[in-house]
């Protein structure tokens, strides 16, 4: 008979080193289905919140809608008295242009005022009295003004200041400037 000499030391047995291995394995594997699980019930929570806000979006639509259909009515409205309003106004624009354009340098004018839709007053400096004359002769020519009335002058050192009170035609103005009037905006 032989005996059987074995010079190779017995291994410990694996199961121990096993059984821990699967556990943790285990264990990773139901952390990550705890995280997928919490994950989808996030996932359905805001699911819900979008679908809760879409629903209050398609409301406030509707009312926005709703309120659009009475409200553009309102905008014709507001359309028709703007319009109504700049066919009754007198183009102040073109007719302070127009004043001003006939002075011969633009820092004579002293102070201009629109007394009413007829009338306004002129105050300027000007170099002598036959400045004064030629400019009331200018304002004169125009076809809306009826009348040049010279208020006031007063001699400031070595110029003259005067007021001017000019009285116009209201139809004639708006007549002749009305194209002008979007020109100059």
């Amino acid at each position: 008979m032989t005996t059987e000499i074995n010079f190779i030391q017995k291994q410990p047995n694996n199961r121990l080193t096993l059984l821990i291995l699967g556990g943790v394995i285990l264990l990773c594997l139901c952390c990550v289905a705890i995280g997928l699980f919490l994950q989808k019930n996030h996932v359905d929570e805001v699911i819900a919140q979008a679908e809760s806000d879409l629903a209050e979006l398609e409301i406030t639509l509707a009312e926005l809608q709703a309120e659009d259909a009475s409200g553009s009515r309102s905008v014709e409205q507001l359309m028709t008295e703007v319009d109504r309003i700049s066919e009754s106004a007198m183009p102040t624009m073109p007719l302070f242009h127009a004043v001003t354009e006939r002075l011969t340098n633009n820092d004579e004018l002293v102070s201009y005022e629109n007394n009413s839709s007829d009338s306004f007053i002129v105050t300027a400096n000007y170099a002598d009295m036959n400045a004064v004359a030629d400019y009331i002769a200018e304002l004169v020519d125009l076809t809306y003004i009826t009348n040049v009335q010279l208020t006031s002058v007063a001699e400031m050192g070595e110029s003259y200041e005067a007021v001017l009170t000019v009285q116009l035609l209201e139809e004639s103005l708006k007549e002749e400037h009305s194209a002008n009037d979007e020109n100059i905006e």
